[in-house]
C-alpha cells in the first residue's frame, strides 16, 4: 500500500462503496483489526488476524478471511440500464 492514506470511518464503519441511486452501501465495523486505505486511484482493504464482515442492506453479510485486498469498482452495463456492481479480490 505504498503512498496510501487511511480512510477515515463514517458511524463506526468504513465504507468500501456506496450506491449511486439507493444511498446503501457495502461497508465493514471501523476496528484494530481491519485497515482501509487509498492513494487517491486505488483503495486497499487489509484484514489482520480475524475475518471482518461486510455489510450491505440488500445483500447477505460476508466474511472476508484475513488478507490484503484491493477493492475494484467493477462496472456492468446492460442495453438501457448502465449500473455499477462492485467486488473485492486480491
Amino acid at each position: 500500500m505504498p503512498n496510501a492514506n487511511p480512510i477515515t470511518p463514517i458511524h463506526g464503519r468504513l465504507i468500501l462503496a456506496e450506491g449511486e441511486q439507493t444511498g446503501h452501501h457495502h461497508s465493514i465495523q471501523a476496528t484494530a483489526n481491519v485497515v482501509l486505505m487509498t492513494n487517491g486511484v486505488e483503495t486497499f482493504l487489509q484484514v489482520q488476524e480475524h475475518p471482518a464482515e461486510l455489510v450491505h442492506q440488500e445483500h447477505s453479510t460476508l466474511t472476508i478471511v484475513p488478507g490484503d485486498y484491493e477493492v475494484i469498482q467493477q462496472r456492468r452495463v446492460t442495453p438501457g440500464d448502465a449500473r455499477r456492481s462492485y467486488r473485492a479480490s486480491d
